[in-house]
C-alpha cells in the first residue's frame, strides 16, 4: 500500500538517510527510535507536510500528492501536542465539525456526538472548551477529528508520550479498539517500546535517520541488532 523508496531529508544536517519502507495494507506499523532519530521527519513526509530532498513516496502505486488529491481527508494524524492542537475560543462541536465542513460530510449534533462516542467520550462534552477537559480527554478529541474524515491511514506521532502512564494504558486499550473495528492502515511513531508492543504487529527501527532493522513484534525479544537489543533493554529497566 505505502511504498517509501531511498527517501533522504536534510536541514542543516542530514536527518533522513536512504529510508526505504514499505507498509501492507491493514497492518499497524510501528516506528521506534530514540529522540532525535528522524521518527517526526519521516511522519511529516508521509503526511506530505514537508518534501522530501530525494526519494519518493507511493500510495497504492499513485505518487503522494496525487493519491491525496483523489482522496481526500483520507490519511489524517494524532500529534503529541493536544494542548495546542485544539483552537481554546472554540467549543469541542465547533473543533469537531471543522473536518466535517471541509469535506462536505454530515455535520449535524448526530454526527458530533458520534465522533465523540467512538473515543468514549460523552455526548455533553460537546459544549466544553479546551481548557474544561484533561489531557487525556483533549487527545481524545484530536483523535476524534482525525477520524472525522474515514481515513483509510491514520499516522500517530508521538500522540501518547505526553499523556501519563494510566491514560497512555486507556488510549492504547482504545485505539486496539479502532484498530479492530476500522479498515485503517495505523503507523506509530514513538519511542516507547512498550506502547508500541501494544499496539503493532511489525516494528521499524530508526537510529540515527535510518532504517537499521524490522521484524514482526511478536519477533522482538530474540531481535540480536544491538540497537533493538538497547531499546528493549532501556524498556525493562523504565
Amino acid at each position: 500500500m505505502i511504498r517509501i523508496e531511498h527517501l533522504n531529508k536534510a536541514y542543516n544536517a542530514p536527518v533522513l538517510r536512504d529510508v526505504t519502507l514499505h507498509v501492507h495494507e491493514g497492518e499497524s506499523l510501528g516506528i521506534i527510535g530514540q529522540s532525535g532519530s528522524g521518527k517526526s521527519t519521516l511522519a511529516r513526509l508521509l503526511l506530505g507536510l514537508e518534501e522530501p530532498d530525494s526519494g519518493t513516496i507511493t500510495i497504492d502505486g499513485l505518487p503522494l500528492k496525487t493519491w491525496q488529491r483523489q482522496h481526500p481527508g483520507r490519511c489524517t494524524a494524532v500529534f503529541q501536542d493536544y494542548a495546542n492542537a485544539l483552537n481554546p475560543m472554540l467549543p469541542i462541536w465547533r473543533s469537531l465539525e471543522e473536518p466535517l465542513e471541509a469535506l462536505r460530510l454530515p455535520r449535524d449534533r448526530h454526527a458530533i456526538e458520534a465522533l465523540l462516542a467512538s473515543v468514549e467520550l460523552p455526548a455533553h462534552l460537546t459544549r466544553a472548551y479546551p481548557h474544561e477537559l484533561s489531557g487525556g480527554m483533549l487527545q481524545r478529541v484530536c483523535l476524534a477529528r482525525a477520524l472525522a474524515s474515514q481515513p483509510k491511514i491514520l499516522v500517530l506521532d508521538e500522540a501518547l508520550s505526553a499523556l501519563d502512564v494510566s491514560i497512555q494504558a486507556q488510549m492504547l486499550t482504545l485505539l486496539s479498539s479502532l484498530k479492530n473495528t476500522r479498515e485503517m492502515t495505523t503507523i506509530f511513531i514513538a519511542h516507547d517500546l512498550y506502547a508500541t508492543l501494544a499496539l503493532c504487529n511489525r516494528l521499524a527501527f530508526v537510529q540515527e535517520g535510518s532504517i537499521v532493522s524490522h521484524c514482526k513484534t511478536c519477533d522482538v525479544h530474540e531481535h540480536t541488532h544491538p540497537y533493538v537489543k538497547e531499546l528493549f533493554h532501556a524498556h525493562l529497566l523504565s
